[in-house]
């Protein structure tokens, strides 16, 4: 037989034991080969041989950051917000504070949560952040976890569905996608409303959002609107079955996109006089 690296049992137990109670956070520390070890019989006896592991603390796991680049590429964040994370949210008051610790539970409990297609609901005024802080878990789960989760802002995905050239099979495969996930992101959920045919696409969005209830499977949701408001859109029975399975985070505050002046206000403009 080809030797392929076969150490001693001896070292192999070590080696475990060290990896188990690891708290490097760089591999070049590690006194050890990094590599995984896999016990065998063949003719000769029992062998140990070792194979690059993938599961080393101080160094990422290649698979997991290559599948992660992939399905950020489908989860298809804001451009604008793609990089926000959670820990970067500056909250300001005490329900910003509570919606952020809520992001940080919910992607520490997700293996808990998914089991009960469990979600988050962030209300609240415009520009209090929820759209950061549901971008921020998205990619928490994308990144800890590999699972497949799909953004949507609600008023772009309804008017293209209502007024866009899309064709029926290209609306139906988009609302199979956002059945589908694992973690439906449904960012501005109301904005719909102020479409002038909104009949349909309020008919879809019950549709996926059903769906979703009946196959646990989590939703993250942001809106402006208020619960009753929101309860009459969408129907009483199917927000009340979205809301119990969900985390409610009522948020508060001042537009932190609200424009400041920064002197350049003028320029290129004409003055008078």
């Amino acid at each position: 037989m080809q030797a392929k690296g076969f150490i001693d049992l001896l070292e192999g137990y070590e080696h475990r034991t060290e990896c188990y109670s690891c708290t490097r956070t760089a591999h070049s520390q590690c006194p050890f080969i990094l590599r995984e070890y896999e016990i065998f019989r063949d003719h000769e006896g029992i062998w140990v041989t070792s194979e690059l592991v993938n599961s080393c603390k101080a160094q990422p796991d290649p698979y997991k950051v290559a599948r992660s680049a992939e399905l950020m590429q489908e989860f298809k964040a804001p451009w604008e917000l793609r990089d926000k994370t959670v820990q970067d949210y500056k909250a300001g008051n005490s329900s910003q504070i509570k919606a952020k610790a809520a992001c940080v539970d919910f992607v520490k409990e997700l293996p808990d949560r998914l089991v009960g297609g469990e979600g988050l609901i962030f209300i609240g005024p415009t520009g209090t952040g929820k759209t950061h802080l549901a971008i921020g878990t998205a990619k928490g789960i994308i990144n800890q976890y590999q699972r497949l989760v799909r953004f949507v802002d609600v008023g772009t995905w309804a008017s293209d569905f209502v007024y866009g050239s899309r064709s029926f099979e290209e609306k139906k495969k988009s609302i199979e996608q956002m059945k589908r996930a694992d973690i439906l992101v449904l960012d501005d959920l109301g904005q719909e409303m102020e479409l002038s045919s909104k009949g349909t696409v309020i008919g879809a969005i019950q549709l996926i959002l059903k769906h979703r209830t009946n196959e646990a499977k989590s939703t993250i949701i942001t809106s402006n609107i208020n619960e009753t408001t929101l309860a009459e859109h969408l129907g009483q029975r199917i927000w009340s079955r979205v809301r119990n399975r969900s985390d409610v985070v009522i948020m508060t505050g001042a537009d932190h996109r609200e424009y400041k002046a920064t002197g350049w206000e003028d320029l290129g403009r004409v003055k008078e006089g």
